[in-house]
């Protein structure tokens, strides 16, 4: 369930109505570090998403993302996290991710908090973001485009043995959990620039055709 939060009076960041994510335009983008030393980066190449934008000012927006859609632009790595080692495509094929509050920061700027779903786990997490404009396309496409960023990683923390207390020593999770923390710390260390577009004065959920539907 989304929760909205209505924008300071007469912002106007995004025209009233219901927006949905133009993949085509958009990008999931992640990087996390490996073995502490390098820098992995990758993406999603599939997802979809909604921007639903009130008349009085409210926002929210939810989104799913493709799990096995993972990109590191190594075929080996991408199938080590794809594995139950790590998102566990084949069981849980969707991230998913819905707004609890959405809150203007000044300018175009915004504050976006939600929660993440991964392997049928939901934390929250909480972005910055900026609407970079709207527009009218060739095609009679309205869009909108922002960008979001998460820097901060989520930490994975370690089950104390029964019985042990702070201080003492302390087991890794198991695979199972560990994978879920690993994930969790690559999409909040995510940079998300989306279009979201609709037929020009459309106020419903259908969308307007891509350029290349068009051509």
């Amino acid at each position: 369930m989304s929760v909205t939060v209505k924008q300071e009076s007469g912002s106007g960041l995004v025209p009233a109505g219901t927006w949905q994510v133009d993949p085509a335009h958009s990008s999931i983008e992640f990087q996390v570090k490996h073995m502490m030393i390098a820098t992995v980066k990758g993406r999603f190449t599939e997802f979809a998403g909604t921007l639903e934008a009130g008349e009085d000012g409210t926002l929210r927006a939810d989104g799913t993302v493709k799990s096995a859609s993972i990109d590191t632009h190594d075929e080996t790595r991408n199938e080590h996290l794809r594995s139950a080692d790590f998102f566990d495509a084949a069981t849980y094929p969707e991230l998913s991710f819905v707004t609890t509050e959405i809150a203007p920061t000044g300018g175009s700027g915004l504050r976006v908090a939600g929660e993440l779903t991964i392997k049928g786990t939901t934390k929250p997490i909480e972005l910055t973001g900026t609407v970079q404009g709207t527009g009218l396309d060739p095609w009679g496409n309205e869009r909108v485009a922002l960008e979001l960023r998460g820097d901060r990683p989520a930490r994975v923390r370690a089950h104390l043995e029964p019985g042990a207390r702070d201080g003492r020593r302390a087991r890794q999770r198991p695979r199972q959990d560990r994978a879920g923390a690993v994930g969790f710390q690559a999409c909040r260390a995510a940079g998300v620039g989306v279009t979201f577009r609709r037929r020009s004065g459309a106020t419903g959920t259908t969308p307007g055709r891509r350029e290349s539907e068009r051509a």
